[in-house]
């Protein structure tokens, strides 16, 4: 009788301490809710109030809605105006004029949004790193690896990696066979960039479908991407258990650790040369661990960190010259045809373009209209032209989708247009909003080229306005890659599109970058007869 009192009771206390647990939440919910929306610092600033309250609304349509979140936050500038609330802690700006004075570089350094910065499990690279001092100091080893002075010491090798190229699109061009052009340029720097940053070419080119570890690592971060940036755990996780469970339970996640392990492994290999006074090549690896790198920064989850996003970033450079091959050969090849005739009078003997510059194809200024009377007009012309292509590439391929805040600062408040940016809140625009701009890109949407040609003046004010690499050293070595590969592949092969549509390469999902709404092939064609 006596235990038939006490259950009873105990399961009544359970269910009273439940209860009050759960009127506990919703309390303190509902204060952080009220304290958002009327008492926060930012609630001056326009947007939806259900972004406000919670961040439960980015979620769902980053997650739940797999990838549409930019869009939203384009519809929220059509009804809001060009400063957005959001998140309940970030503002997001549609005004191209205040991209600078988010992303300010060195002269006046912006730490990084910390909540946001968590998704490549690379927390020791110069991306991951939240405070502006630090990022800078481990910034400026790779500044120096890939200065424009060195990127032009690299051309021999960049060259000689695009003839590889070349005699692969001969070969198909024999057994007439398509060539997936993602895949393709994906393995073009991926073996640059080994060779140059470890001194070990990974012969991606060589393999019959351009099979490349980097870019598979990239795909599966990519296709995980807006999950683990909710919960970042998974990464750190993933990093601490066996490789063989975590192959088992997330075949995707495992080729992520596959890439850490080759580059433990490239770096191991190179350490151990320096340390014996063996010459090494490893330009990255020497970089990051000259003498006057402090030790706590030369530990080899740095490096390995610093080496994974390398290596993942230069892949994307081969996704942006896929986008722009295909906008070149799109609309009956009218484009190309156009680039071809005048590579063709610029370089008429083919074997010549095997050995151009960067500086030969970018040097010379846009005033065409000042030298239209110059004998040498046509060779101006071609310059104008081809960094035409290449800007409209890079505008319409747009680097990173996603928006990468920073933190707004305390020391020296941010204004816009006379309403005071709370210190420490997340700003940002990302890349859509400068170059999908019609008011600096008239139809945005639309491969012009000629866009860069037709006002030289206001061509090299709009150049400021193409972030597809960011600001950083990285926009060098991407430039150069582009240059020459386009003028190489388009001076010396004929293409055309194979089963490859829009729909393959349309920015309409966010992963990081943009990805089309429907599963993609990617670009694919069909390499026609050498040309002479």
């Amino acid at each position: 009788m006596f235990t038939d009192i006490i259950f009873p009771l105990n399961r009544l206390e359970s269910a009273e301490v439940v209860i009050a647990t759960l009127a506990g939440l919703v309390f303190y919910h509902s204060l952080k809710t009220i304290y958002r929306l009327w008492f926060h610092p930012l609630s001056k600033f326009p947007g939806p109030k259900l972004a406000a309250a919670t961040s439960v609304y980015e979620f769902y349509y980053s997650v739940i809605q797999d990838g549409m979140f930019p869009w939203k936050i384009k519809e929220m500038h059509e009804i809001y105006g060009p400063v957005v609330r959001i998140t309940p802690h970030e503002l997001h700006f549609s005004d191209p004029d205040f991209y600078n004075e988010i992303y300010t570089g060195q002269m006046k350094p912006r730490d990084k949004f910390v909540p946001f910065y968590q998704f490549t499990g690379a927390v020791t690279s110069a991306f991951e790193t939240h405070d502006a001092k630090l990022h800078n100091s481990r910034r400026q080893p790779l500044m120096n690896v890939f200065a424009k002075k060195e990127v032009t010491k690299m051309e021999p090798l960049i060259m000689s990696k695009i003839k590889i190229l070349a005699q692969r699109f001969e070969r198909a061009i024999k057994e007439q066979t398509p060539i997936q052009l993602d895949s393709a340029f994906a393995a073009l720097t991926s073996d640059i960039i080994s060779e140059y940053g470890y001194g070990r070419c990974l012969e991606y080119l060589h393999d019959d479908a351009f099979k490349s570890d980097i870019r598979e690592s990239l795909l599966a971060s990519l296709s995980l991407f807006h999950i683990i940036r909710f919960v970042p755990a998974i990464m750190m996780l993933a990093k601490v258990l066996p490789y063989k469970l975590v192959k088992l339970l997330n075949p995707q996640l495992s080729k992520v650790l596959a890439l850490r392990r080759l580059i433990l492994e490239m770096t191991v290999g190179e350490l151990d040369k320096l340390e014996k006074n063996i010459p090494s090549d490893a330009r990255l690896v020497k970089s990051l661990t000259a003498p006057s790198i402090p030790d706590s920064e030369k530990t080899l989850e740095r490096l390995g960190d610093e080496g994974f996003v390398i290596l993942n970033a230069g892949v994307t450079s081969g996704k942006i010259l896929a986008f722009t091959a295909f906008h070149l050969l799109n609309n009956d090849n009218a484009v190309s045809k156009k680039l071809y005739d005048e590579l063709k009078e610029a370089f008429p003997d083919p074997k010549a373009i095997e050995n151009v510059s960067l500086r030969d194809l970018e040097s010379l200024p846009y005033l065409v209209s000042v030298l239209a009377r110059d004998s040498h007009f046509i060779l101006w012309k071609l310059r104008m032209e081809q960094k035409g292509v290449v800007w409209e590439g890079l505008r319409l391929a747009l680097g990173p989708l996603t928006r990468l805040p920073r933190t707004a600062p305390a020391a020296s408040p941010l204004v816009y247009k006379d309403k005071m940016i709370p210190p420490g809140t997340g700003i940002s625009t990302s890349n859509y909003f400068l170059h999908m701009n019609p008011e600096l890109f008239p139809n945005p949407t639309e491969f012009r080229p000629e866009r860069w040609s037709e006002n030289p003046e206001k061509a090299q004010t709009l150049q400021n306005y193409i972030v597809t690499f960011g600001k950083g050293t990285r926009h060098c070595l991407g430039k150069a890659y582009l240059y020459m590969t386009m003028a190489v592949l388009t001076r010396s092969f004929g293409m055309e599109l194979y089963e490859t549509s829009e729909k393959d390469v349309e920015v309409a999902r966010d992963r990081l970058f943009g990805y089309p709404m429907q599963p993609s092939k990617g670009v694919r064609i069909l390499p026609k007869a050498v040309r002479a």
